[in-house]
């Protein structure tokens, strides 16, 4: 499932840098106190509603597509000591996967 997970993230980061004229993808995996964090940030086009992303079916690349971050939330949310933050910064999407140590 953590594959799967971080599969989705950098899908999702490698697919958005096919319309960007920056095509950095930064990939940050640090381990903390009690668990670890995977962090993938990349930069986004105008016009992307944070809000929406988490809709079965909505895309900013078309119809047809839109089921990656469903299925990452489901995913995270299976695990209670999974956690996922989103975030858009300063024209910087960042995704972070928290797993704290059972």
């Amino acid at each position: 499932d953590l594959c799967r997970a971080l599969g989705i993230l950098l899908d999702n980061a490698i697919e958005a840098m096919s319309e960007q004229e920056d095509r950095t993808i930064d990939i940050l995996i640090c381990k903390l106190d009690k668990g670890t964090s995977f962090m993938i940030r990349n930069k986004v086009h105008d016009g992307m509603n944070i809000a929406d992303i988490w809709t079965s079916g909505y895309s900013t690349k078309g119809p047809g597509r839109g089921l990656g971050l469903p299925s990452y939330r489901k995913i995270v949310d299976a695990y209670p000591q999974a956690m996922a933050f989103t975030s858009l910064k300063n024209e910087w999407f960042v995704q972070e996967l928290r797993i704290e140590e059972c």
